[in-house]
């Protein structure tokens, strides 16, 4: 009898995209629950982000107790592990018990992650945006104000040359940026916190950054690729790779304290018109990174800020929330 196939984050990331794009979320919920009872994973430490996406799926149907029950015993798997992403199930139970009426556990949930907001920035960001989504942005804007003061106290007892210099720059940037969109989404005036994110985003505009990143849209990508296979190399072999590995580079250029990144969406259509401009051969990895240029100096061209939003709609067109699409992919 062949042995079970164990399946691996890519595969948990596959179904839960089938899910969002037509295949029965019942069905899929099922399949995660079934291979976490049958401990069906190549690391099972990717147990609890099994339970994590059954919870999302069965949320974004209407059963949030249906959703809650599972994001329990996704992080109950997490405490067993010991592993970092046990805040990322906090955070997003303790989001599904506010949106349910639950408001003292969720709180509770939110009060425990808080410490952490200021040193870590996806922590931080995703402590305030979950407070965001349930109605709670003035007291997101607080607790904000409290870990970018957290960690400034911290990075100044720092040396310059210590690494967790450039973490708490990080950090600072992180926390001040969301607190900037979240004030201006209130209609608020700058404060002295909102000075500070235009300060920093000046300043490390000036640093020497990565510039734009090209990404493919998925009908693109699948033309480039019939066109010339061997590109699969330079742009992932799948649309699925393509995106994670944007998306991995994006947030270590983020996490290295690199501000104003944007997305650049290329077309097989204007890759080829630039390159018959220009006399080039669009089969050529240089001339696409040239043509990456060209977008960059376009003001009409596609384009995206990143990071979106976690509650927004992703960046490579999916459809679905950040959180549960690309953000989640990038950190495998």
């Amino acid at each position: 009898m062949p042995e079970p196939e164990l399946l691996t984050e890519r595969d948990l990331e596959a179904l839960a995209d089938a899910a969002r794009n037509g295949t029965d979320p019942a069905a899929v919920v099922a399949d995660l629950l079934s291979a976490v009872e049958e401990n069906r994973f190549a690391d099972l430490a990717d147990r609890g982000y099994a339970l994590t996406l059954a919870a999302e799926i069965t949320a974004d149907g209407g059963d949030l107790h249906g959703a809650i029950e599972l994001a329990e015993r996704a992080v109950a798997l997490h405490l067993q592990g010991d592993d970092d992403s046990v805040a990322f199930a906090e955070v997003f139970l303790a989001e599904l018990l506010l949106r349910s009426g639950s408001e003292d556990e969720g709180m509770r949930l939110l009060n425990q992650a808080k410490p952490q907001m200021a040193g870590d920035p996806q922590t931080g960001r995703m402590v305030a945006e979950a407070l965001e989504a349930t109605g709670r942005t003035e007291l997101a804007v607080q607790w904000l104000a409290e870990a970018i003061d957290l960690a400034v106290e911290r990075g100044v007892q720092l040396p310059e040359d210590d690494p967790g210099a450039a973490q708490s720059t990080a950090v600072v940037y992180e926390l001040a940026s969301t607190r900037h969109r979240m004030r201006g989404d209130l209609g608020l005036e700058h404060d002295k916190y909102d000075e500070l994110a235009d300060e920093m985003e000046e300043s490390l505009a000036e640093l020497t950054g990565p510039g734009p990143l090209l990404f493919w849209p998925e009908p693109e990508f699948t033309r480039l690729l019939a066109s010339w296979p061997e590109l699969a190399e330079e742009w992932g072999a799948t649309w699925d790779e393509h995106r994670v590995m944007l998306e991995q580079e994006l947030q270590a250029w983020d996490e290295s304290g690199e501000s104003g990144l944007l997305v650049l969406y290329g077309s097989m259509a204007g890759l080829t018109a630039f390159a018959a401009e220009h006399d080039l051969d669009s089969s050529d990895i240089d001339v696409q990174f040239d043509y990456s240029e060209q977008l960059e100096d376009d003001s009409g061209a596609a384009r995206l800020p990143w990071p979106p939003p976690r509650n927004g709609p992703c960046w490579c067109g999916s459809g679905a929330k950040y959180k549960k699409c690309c953000l989640p992919r990038g950190r495998s």
